[in-house]
C-alpha cells in the first residue's frame, strides 16, 4: 500500500492512506535500466563514505586484513568501521555520529547483521600480520560477559557472572589472546550459545542462528579456537592458559591431554584431587595424608595455608605446587598433575583483609613448575589487556541483532585491537 500526502507538504498536509493508482498496475524495469540504478547507488554509496577521513596506514592495514571480502563496498565499510573505532573512539559503533551520517549507519548496520563475509578469515589474517612482527609467549583464554536487555540477541540468557558472583542476563564471549612481549591482542573468538537456545526454534530464526550451531559446552569451545589456531590456520602450539570458570574440568583436560599440549587451567573449589606427598607431621585441616585419600581443592587449599602460616613456612610465596591426581580422571591420565595455588603480588585487600588465592591445574612436570609462572603473569596481562581495549572499542555493538553480527563485530574488534597494537611496535 502506498502512502501519499494529498497536499504540497507544510504541516498542514493531509496523508492519504488509499493505494495510488500507480501501485494498481506492475511496471517492468528494464535490465539496462537495472544496472544504471545499480552503478548509481555504488556511486552515492562512495560519495556518503567519501566523508570518512583517510589514514593511509589504517587503510593499508584494512586492505590486507579484508582482502578476502570481494567486493569493494564491503572494504569500505570495514575501514569506515575500524576509523570509527580507532579514531572516533567508537562513537558510532556506540550509537552516535558516523562517517555518512544515517545513510552510512545504515551500510554499517547491513555490514555488521547480513554481508556474507567470513570472519575467520579476517582473523587468520590478523594472526599472521602479528606473528610477522613478534612470536607470542602464550594463548590466554578468558571468558567475557556483556549484559543484554531482552532475551531475542543471540546467546543472551541469565548466566552466572563469576567477576559478579550472580546470575545476571547476558552474552557469554569466550576469547583467545595472543600474549607478546609488549603487548596482547585478541585473536580468535567464540559465542556461547545456552542450551535454552538448542531447540528455541522461534529465538533461533530471530538471532538468524545457523542450524548446523547448537550448544556446545565451553570446554569444546576452547579445544575449537585452540586448533584453529593451530591446525588450521598454522601458528605455533604454545602453552595455553585457560583463566575461565567451566565447572567440571574433566571434559577440558579429555580434549587437551591428548594433544600434547602443555596448559595451565583455572580450577573450582569443588574438583577433589589427591595430593601425591607426604608429610611428617599432621596438617590441619588436611590431617596426616593418606594413600589414595582424595580432598576437595578448597581444602588442600587451607592445607597449603596453614604450612605457610607454621614455623619455618614462607608467607612470601607468589605460588605453590603439589602433584595431585584428579579422581574422576585417572582414565584420563595416569600421570599426576600439578595443582598451582598462586596469590596476587598484593597480598592484601584495602580493607586489610588477605586475598583468596587462585588455584590452577597444569600438566607441566614438578621439574619445570617454576614455567608456570610466567603463564600466570600472562594470564594477568592479558585479562588486563582486554579490559583496556573495552574501554577504547566497545565490545558490545547496539547494532548487532545476528549471529553474523556477533561474529563479525568481534572480528573487527580485533582487527582493531590489532591495528593499534602494531602501530605502538612499529
Amino acid at each position: 500500500m502506498a502512502w501519499t500526502s494529498s497536499a504540497g507538504g507544510g504541516s498542514g498536509a493531509v496523508i492519504n492512506r488509499h493505494p495510488s493508482p500507480a501501485s494498481t498496475s506492475m511496471r517492468r524495469i528494464e535490465e539496462a535500466e537495472l544496472l544504471a540504478l545499480l552503478d548509481q547507488n555504488t556511486d552515492q554509496e562512495a560519495d556518503e563514505f567519501a566523508q570518512t577521513p583517510v589514514d593511509p596506514l589504517l587503510y593499508e592495514f584494512t586492505e590486507d586484513v579484508f582482502a578476502t571480502c570481494p567486493r569493494a563496498d564491503q572494504r569500505r565499510s570495514a575501514y569506515a568501521y575500524l576509523w570509527d573505532l580507532v579514531r572516533a573512539g567508537g562513537r558510532g559503533a556506540r550509537g552516535g555520529a558516523s562517517p555518512g551520517g544515517r545513510a552510512g549507519r545504515h551500510r554499517l548496520r547491513h555490514f555488521l547483521n547480513h554481508s556474507p563475509w567470513h570472519s575467520e578469515h579476517v582473523l587468520r589474517r590478523i594472526c599472521d600480520r602479528l606473528l610477522a612482527v613478534s612470536r607470542p609467549y602464550a594463548w590466554v583464554v578468558h571468558e567475557v560477559a556483556v549484559p543484554r536487555l531482552g532475551r531475542n540477541l543471540p546467546g543472551v540468557d541469565r548466566q552466572f557472572v563469576p567477576e559478579l558472583g550472580t546470575a545476571t542476563n547476558c552474552q557469554i564471549k569466550l576469547v583467545t589472546t595472543a600474549v607478546f612481549e609488549h603487548g596482547s591482542c585478541p585473536v580468535n573468538w567464540r559465542l556461547f550459545l545456552p542450551q535454552s537456545w538448542h531447540a528455541d526454534h522461534e529465538r533461533r530464526r530471530r538471532a538468524r542462528i545457523p542450524d548446523h550451531l547448537g550448544h556446545r559446552p565451553k570446554q569444546r569451545l576452547i579445544t575449537d579456537m585452540r586448533d584453529e589456531l593451530v591446525e588450521a590456520w598454522g601458528c605455533p602450539s604454545l602453552p595455553l592458559v585457560v583463566d575461565a570458570d567451566l565447572g567440571r574440568l574433566e571434559p577440558l583436560l579429555a580434549e587437551l591431554l591428548p594433544r600434547d599440549q602443555v596448559f595451565l587451567v583455572r580450577a573450582t573449589p569443588s574438583v577433589r584431587v589427591t595430593p601425591l606427598i607426604r608429610a611428617a607431621r599432621p596438617v590441619e585441616p588436611l590431617g596426616t595424608p593418606r594413600p589414595n585419600t582424595s580432598w576437595p581443592i578448597r581444602q588442600v587449599v587451607e592445607g597449603i595455608r596453614h604450612l605457610l602460616r607454621s614455623p619455618g613456612g614462607s608467607r612470601n610465596q607468589e605460588a605453590i605446587a603439589v602433584p595431585v591426581q584428579i579422581d574422576t580422571a585417572r582414565h584420563i591420565s595416569k600421570n599426576p598433575l600439578l595443582l598451582i595455588v598462586s596469590w596476587p603480588e598484593k597480598n592484601n585487600t584495602p580493607d586489610g583483609q588477605p586475598t583468596e588465592p587462585t588455584v590452577w591445574l597444569s600438566n607441566l612436570t614438578a621439574g619445570a613448575a617454576e614455567a608456570a609462572l610466567p603463564l600466570l603473569r600472562y594470564a594477568s596481562a592479558a585479562r588486563d589487556t582486554l579490559t583496556e581495549l573495552s574501554k577504547r572499542f566497545p565490545l558490545a555493538d547496539c547494532r548487532v541483532r545476528s549471529y553474523r553480527g556477533v561474529d563479525h563485530h568481534l572480528s573487527l574488534f580485533s582487527a582493531a585491537a590489532a591495528y593499534s597494537l602494531l602501530t605502538e611496535l612499529a
